[in-house]
């Protein structure tokens, strides 16, 4: 079957945003032959790419270059979708990321949504939220094939160790401190050698105690789920604070 539909991803780079949310639902139409999808980097988007797609995807879009290259979408009469997966009109004072998320960032995501016919996203909120800045478009529910592991092979294990595991970016270490780090000391401290505290990203700063590691922010996000998965961990925890974002 001949493909009719050309996608064209866009992003200022590949994060997990782009390969899960986005990639992974259209591979599902791709493998039918439903339609053909490039992803390309912000920076390297070139005349010939807006040329080839029918479709145009900005992720996240929120910077001067990702309005240009939505605007230049507009121009072409191609049909542009907006992806969003997070409030970023709304992000906590502490989060680190809130700092470079300027102004003229924000009216740039504004610019972006008004010119695109559709914004897509797995949270409802989000939808409604960021609808409304462009009173033609649609919104579209379309959430990310997620693989359900069986977890019956665990129920018949023995343990001698629970594994707990923390995964967020570097943004949220406030959150872990403020509501997780004493807790986690705590624990750590009660039960020893039976519980194992794993972070990926964000840091509790937590120090001296050798049920409690600590892992860097994972760029490469096939690394990250490839640790995820072969962690063998029973519990995930996920900390989040009360506010707008």
């Amino acid at each position: 079957m001949e493909t009719n539909v050309n996608i064209l991803v866009e992003c200022l780079d590949i994060i997990a945003s782009v390969k899960l949310g986005v990639l992974a639902p259209l591979s599902l139409a791709e493998k039918k032959g439903l339609c053909s999808v490039r992803f390309v980097c912000s920076m390297n988007i070139k005349k010939s790419d807006l040329q080839w797609c029918d479709i145009l995807i900005t992720v996240r879009g929120s910077d001067f270059l990702n309005k240009l290259i939505v605007k230049s979408a507009l121009n072409a009469g191609k049909f542009i979708i907006y992806y969003l997966d997070d409030d970023l009109l709304n992000l906590p004072e502490e989060a680190l990321c809130s700092k470079y998320f300027t102004d003229d960032c924000k009216m740039w995501l504004k610019d972006c949504i008004s010119m695109s016919n559709v914004i897509w996203s797995a949270n409802d909120k989000i939808l409604q939220k960021y609808s409304v800045f462009n009173s033609n478009i649609r919104a579209v529910k379309i959430c990310p094939p997620v693989k359900i592991s069986d977890y019956s092979k665990f129920l018949k294990k023995d343990f001698k160790k629970i594994k707990i595991l923390y995964a967020g970016s570097t943004d949220h270490a406030y959150v872990l401190k403020k509501y997780i780090r004493d807790a986690v000391i705590k624990i750590s401290k009660e039960f020893n050698d039976r519980v194992e505290f794993v972070f990926i990203g964000a840091d509790p700063d937590i120090k001296g105690l050798k049920n409690v590691k600590c892992f860097g922010f994972i760029n490469n996000y096939d690394k990250y789920k490839e640790i995820v998965i072969n962690g063998d961990f029973h519990i995930g925890l996920a900390p989040i604070e009360i506010s707008e974002f």
